[in-house]
Protein backbone atom coordinates (compact mmCIF):
# COMPACT_ATOMS: atom_id res chain seq x y z
CA UNK A 1 0.00 0.00 0.00
CA UNK A 2 1.34 3.41 -0.95
CA UNK A 3 -0.22 5.81 1.59
CA UNK A 4 0.85 9.39 2.13
CA UNK A 5 0.29 10.97 5.54
CA UNK A 6 -1.50 14.31 5.18
CA UNK A 7 -1.48 16.30 8.39
CA UNK A 8 -3.23 19.43 9.55
CA UNK A 9 -6.83 18.81 8.52
CA UNK A 10 -9.83 20.19 10.33
CA UNK A 11 -13.49 19.14 10.29
CA UNK A 12 -16.59 20.87 11.60
CA UNK A 13 -19.66 19.52 13.35
CA UNK A 14 -22.73 21.77 13.46
CA UNK A 15 -26.18 20.98 14.84
CA UNK A 16 -29.53 22.70 14.33
CA UNK A 17 -32.89 21.52 15.69
CA UNK A 18 -32.05 17.81 15.85
CA UNK A 19 -30.14 17.84 12.60
CA UNK A 20 -26.43 17.74 11.74
CA UNK A 21 -24.85 19.62 8.86
CA UNK A 22 -23.27 17.27 6.32
CA UNK A 23 -21.88 17.90 2.87
CA UNK A 24 -22.37 15.60 -0.09
CA UNK A 25 -19.00 15.35 -1.82
CA UNK A 26 -19.82 15.30 -5.52
CA UNK A 27 -17.84 13.66 -8.29
CA UNK A 28 -16.13 17.05 -8.78
CA UNK A 29 -14.56 16.60 -5.34
CA UNK A 30 -11.40 14.57 -4.76
CA UNK A 31 -13.41 11.52 -3.59
CA UNK A 32 -13.81 8.52 -5.91
CA UNK A 33 -17.54 8.38 -5.24
CA UNK A 34 -20.30 10.65 -4.03
CA UNK A 35 -20.27 10.37 -0.25
CA UNK A 36 -21.45 12.46 2.66
CA UNK A 37 -19.09 13.85 5.26
CA UNK A 38 -18.61 16.80 7.56
CA UNK A 39 -17.37 20.11 6.19
CA UNK A 40 -13.59 19.68 6.32
CA UNK A 41 -10.28 20.49 4.70
CA UNK A 42 -6.58 21.03 5.08
CA UNK A 43 -4.90 24.00 6.68
CA UNK A 44 -3.24 26.39 4.28
CA UNK A 45 0.28 27.61 4.98
CA UNK A 46 0.29 29.97 7.96
CA UNK A 47 -3.29 29.22 9.05
CA UNK A 48 -4.30 28.13 12.53
CA UNK A 49 -6.82 25.30 12.90
CA UNK A 50 -9.58 27.77 13.75
CA UNK A 51 -8.75 30.05 10.80
CA UNK A 52 -8.89 27.06 8.47
CA UNK A 53 -12.14 25.89 10.08
CA UNK A 54 -13.84 29.26 9.51
CA UNK A 55 -12.66 29.30 5.88
CA UNK A 56 -13.61 25.68 5.15
CA UNK A 57 -17.02 26.08 6.78
CA UNK A 58 -17.83 28.99 4.47
CA UNK A 59 -16.33 27.37 1.35
CA UNK A 60 -18.23 24.10 1.79
CA UNK A 61 -21.54 25.34 3.21
CA UNK A 62 -21.95 29.06 2.47
CA UNK A 63 -22.44 29.66 6.21
CA UNK A 64 -20.28 31.99 8.27
CA UNK A 65 -18.91 31.48 11.76
CA UNK A 66 -16.12 32.98 13.84
CA UNK A 67 -13.15 31.51 15.66
CA UNK A 68 -14.87 32.38 18.95
CA UNK A 69 -17.91 30.31 17.90
CA UNK A 70 -15.84 27.13 17.47
CA UNK A 71 -15.50 24.69 20.36
CA UNK A 72 -13.22 21.83 21.16
CA UNK A 73 -14.51 18.55 22.61
CA UNK A 74 -13.16 15.24 23.88
CA UNK A 75 -12.35 12.46 21.41
CA UNK A 76 -12.21 14.82 18.42
CA UNK A 77 -8.97 13.67 16.72
CA UNK A 78 -8.91 10.82 14.21
CA UNK A 79 -6.95 9.37 11.35
CA UNK A 80 -8.09 7.09 8.55
CA UNK A 81 -7.12 5.86 5.13
CA UNK A 82 -9.38 7.45 2.53
CA UNK A 83 -9.68 6.27 -1.08
CA UNK A 84 -9.33 9.39 -3.22
CA UNK A 85 -9.13 9.89 -6.97
CA UNK A 86 -5.36 10.25 -6.67
CA UNK A 87 -5.00 7.10 -4.54
CA UNK A 88 -5.33 6.07 -0.93
CA UNK A 89 -4.13 8.62 1.60
CA UNK A 90 -4.04 8.65 5.38
CA UNK A 91 -5.65 11.76 6.78
CA UNK A 92 -5.28 13.05 10.31
CA UNK A 93 -8.15 15.34 11.32
CA UNK A 94 -9.29 17.33 14.32
CA UNK A 95 -12.98 18.16 14.56
CA UNK A 96 -14.36 21.34 16.11
CA UNK A 97 -17.97 22.05 17.04
CA UNK A 98 -19.65 25.06 15.45
CA UNK A 99 -21.66 26.70 18.24
CA UNK A 100 -23.07 29.62 16.22
CA UNK A 101 -23.34 30.36 12.51
CA UNK A 102 -25.18 32.63 10.09
CA UNK A 103 -26.28 32.63 6.48
CA UNK A 104 -27.93 30.39 3.94
CA UNK A 105 -26.67 27.02 2.74
CA UNK A 106 -24.92 27.32 -0.61
CA UNK A 107 -23.48 24.49 -2.70
CA UNK A 108 -20.06 24.65 -4.29
CA UNK A 109 -18.82 22.74 -7.32
CA UNK A 110 -17.49 19.96 -5.07
CA UNK A 111 -19.92 19.92 -2.12
CA UNK A 112 -23.65 20.18 -1.48
CA UNK A 113 -24.49 21.04 2.15
CA UNK A 114 -27.60 19.53 3.76
CA UNK A 115 -29.14 19.44 7.23
CA UNK A 116 -29.70 15.74 7.97
CA UNK A 117 -31.84 14.37 10.81
CA UNK A 118 -29.56 12.77 13.42
CA UNK A 119 -31.31 9.41 13.18
CA UNK A 120 -30.83 9.31 9.42
CA UNK A 121 -27.19 10.45 9.68
CA UNK A 122 -26.47 7.55 12.03
CA UNK A 123 -27.63 5.12 9.32
CA UNK A 124 -25.81 6.72 6.38
CA UNK A 125 -22.52 5.66 4.81
CA UNK A 126 -20.29 8.62 5.76
CA UNK A 127 -16.65 9.53 5.26
CA UNK A 128 -14.48 7.75 7.86
CA UNK A 129 -14.75 8.98 11.46
CA UNK A 130 -17.59 11.45 10.85
CA UNK A 131 -20.14 9.35 12.78
CA UNK A 132 -17.71 9.07 15.69
CA UNK A 133 -17.10 12.83 15.67
CA UNK A 134 -20.85 13.54 15.63
CA UNK A 135 -21.40 11.26 18.62
CA UNK A 136 -18.43 12.78 20.50
CA UNK A 137 -19.78 16.30 19.88
CA UNK A 138 -23.25 15.26 21.06
CA UNK A 139 -21.69 13.78 24.20
CA UNK A 140 -19.89 17.08 24.83
CA UNK A 141 -23.14 19.02 24.48
CA UNK A 142 -24.82 16.66 26.95
CA UNK A 143 -21.95 17.06 29.44
CA UNK A 144 -22.13 20.86 29.11
CA UNK A 145 -25.87 20.76 29.81
CA UNK A 146 -25.34 18.53 32.86
CA UNK A 147 -22.19 20.05 34.33
CA UNK A 148 -21.94 23.51 32.82
CA UNK A 149 -18.31 23.59 31.71
CA UNK A 150 -16.96 21.50 28.81
CA UNK A 151 -14.28 18.95 29.65
CA UNK A 152 -11.33 19.04 27.29
CA UNK A 153 -8.57 16.44 27.29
Amino acid sequence: MNSELLKDSVGLIAFNEGRVLLVKNTLKSSYREEIYGAPAGRLEKGETEKQAAVREFFEETGLTTTEDDLGDFENNCYSAEIDRKDGKKVFSIRFLRVKRFEGELKASEATIPEWIELGKAREMNLVANVKEAIEAALHAIKREAEFGKPKIS
